[in-house]
């Protein structure tokens, strides 16, 4: 049997912090010379922001 970890249904690990993410909250991050890595938004914001050269970024977080 395989070693494979199972997660909640609709979820996915982030490639950048490795929580479980509902999949409505991943982005597909990369390009094809790179490769993609699943990131949760948080994950996803703070690395454009960082690409972008953008300082002192803080995710803003609301409840639904």
């Amino acid at each position: 049997m395989d070693d494979v970890e199972s997660t909640p249904r609709h979820q996915v690990r982030c490639d950048g912090c490795s929580q479980l993410t509902p999949s409505y909250d991943i982005v597909n991050y990369g390009s094809m010379e790179r490769g993609y890595r699943q990131l949760c938004g948080r994950c996803f914001n703070t690395e454009v922001a960082k690409t972008a050269g953008v300082e002192g970024f803080e995710h803003a977080s609301f409840e639904p």
